[in-house]
């Protein structure tokens, strides 16, 4: 059950990923209505705010080199996007099954500062959904779904710096081992 749902999760995520971005790409592209100005995109980034919060930076750092090649360019930044939305879900599916503990940030040997960039990383979160909040006029509609991941990444990872300062004897998240 475990297997099936860290691939179904990131898939169904990865299938409405496409879905708002195929019907963004059919929508006519003007100056006064850009495709990057309309819902079904922003609303795509809004959902997977991590990964369009990295791709974004992405985009930005390598616009002046791929700008003049069209394809290449188109395929980089789609690429990143959806590999990340992919990742994040198979990230969100795993710390799941952690029962309200990180299961990857003791992982990485490092718990203690891997919790607190991935706090910092809540906070970029913040004023990214901040500015992109501003540049559109869905603002309204967007800002509850940023600020959601926002509390969500804060919160679940300052509960699990809080638990990793816990004595050892307490257990985790401040329960009593079983004797």
């Amino acid at each position: 059950m475990r297997t099936k749902s860290r691939i179904v999760l990131p898939m169904v995520q990865m299938v409405t990923a496409a879905g708002l971005v195929i019907s963004n790409s059919r929508r006519p592209n003007t100056f006064a209505s850009p495709p990057s100005a309309h819902l079904d995109i922003q609303y795509c980034w809004a959902l997977n705010c991590p990964a369009a919060m990295i791709a974004y930076l992405q985009r930005t750092a390598t616009y002046e080199l791929l700008k003049w090649h069209y394809p290449l360019n188109s395929i980089v930044d789609w690429g990143t996007f959806f590999s990340l939305v992919w990742l994040l879900w198979y990230a969100i599916s795993i710390e799941i099954g952690g029962k309200g503990l990180s299961v990857l940030t003791p992982k990485t040997g490092v718990r203690r500062l891997a919790d607190v960039l991935a706090i910092a990383f809540g906070a970029a979160s913040w004023v990214f959904a901040g500015y992109i909040s501003r540049s559109v006029g869905w603002a309204v509609l967007l800002t509850p779904v940023y600020m959601i991941w926002v509390m969500a990444l804060i919160g679940f990872y300052g509960h699990d710096l809080w638990a990793s300062f816990r004595s050892p004897e307490i257990g985790p998240a401040g329960k009593n081992p079983p004797t």
